[in-house]
């Protein structure tokens, strides 16, 4: 555990808190998150990737992990769930389900070492569950990202993607379509309200029946091309919900698009992303 030597103002729990940053992340007396976040290429016919970090963060419970798969020039492309199977300071495996069909993927990822803008955790999922709920401040006016974790099975579920069911004032709650067939499955998630050049994050409403959704950027202006974005589906009202692999297929400097394999079934459905330029 690194020494909590630090004293800095949480702008998200608006109070003073210790923390283990470098001071040198420290400006006018604010402690900056530590922010990894890339778009990885992959190859033909994988059904993994191990991807380096170019950050060694300082332990592995230092930080929470989200992924998602990105394919901005096939015309038809693989709607499939990621889990996370390995984490280290330095960098992560992930695996999928089927091999991929061409050479035009890519995995997204933001991994956070969280103080300033962003909220952060990662738990333990008991054994024959499907949901999980998580404790979050002020849950309805953050965009939570949530990622499936299992870094000791040799064979782990890829579950359906997790969705979002419920956001009330102390918590969120995650669900996915199967229980866990093991005690070794962990929940990394992040959430943030921010909205920058560099980061940006929100709910989007989605229309009922659609297969997909263009999410405009809000002003500030993006202040790069290059950014990873992680969306996850969310429906805290329907009573049961679909469980669809979301896949990026556009980023522009004023959006994204994102898509899914089954139209949804109602008009309860928000798309909650997170962006951050690289």
């Amino acid at each position: 555990m690194s020494t909590l030597n630090v004293v800095a103002w949480d702008n998200n729990a608006q109070r003073l808190v210790r923390t283990a940053a470098d001071p040198a992340n420290i400006v006018g007396g604010i402690v900056l998150d530590q922010v990894v976040a890339s778009s990885v290429a992959l190859t033909a016919g994988t059904t993994s990737a191990t991807i380096g970090f170019t950050y060694s963060f300082s332990s592995i419970g230092s930080f929470a992990l989200v992924v998602n798969l990105t394919n901005q020039i096939d015309t038809s492309p693989q709607f499939q769930p990621v889990i996370v199977t390995s984490i280290t300071t330095t960098g992560f495996t992930a695996i999928w389900n089927m091999p991929l069909d061409s050479s035009n993927y890519y995995i997204d990822y933001i991994a956070v070492s969280p103080v300033l803008s962003f909220v952060a955790n990662v738990e333990t999922i008991p054994i024959t569950t499907n949901s999980h709920t998580s404790l979050l401040l002020s849950a309805p006016s953050y965009a939570t990202i949530p990622q499936m974790t299992n870094l000791t099975d040799t064979t782990p579920l890829i579950l359906h993607p997790i969705n979002i069911t419920s956001k009330n004032s102390s918590g969120f709650t995650s669900m996915w379509n199967m229980n866990t067939d093991t005690a070794n499955y962990g929940l990394h998630w992040m959430a943030t309200f921010t909205s920058s050049s560099v980061l940006k994050a929100g709910s989007t409403p989605i229309s009922n029946v659609a297969t997909s959704v263009t999410v405009p950027y809000i002003f500030p202006a993006l202040a790069s091309s290059n950014y990873a974005v992680v969306p996850r589906l969310t429906n805290i009202t329907d009573s049961s919900t679909l469980y669809q692999p979301i896949t990026v297929t556009s980023k522009t400097l004023t959006s994204f698009t994102a898509k899914w394999n089954q139209p949804v079934d109602s008009v309860n459905y928000t798309m909650d992303w997170i962006l951050k330029t690289m």
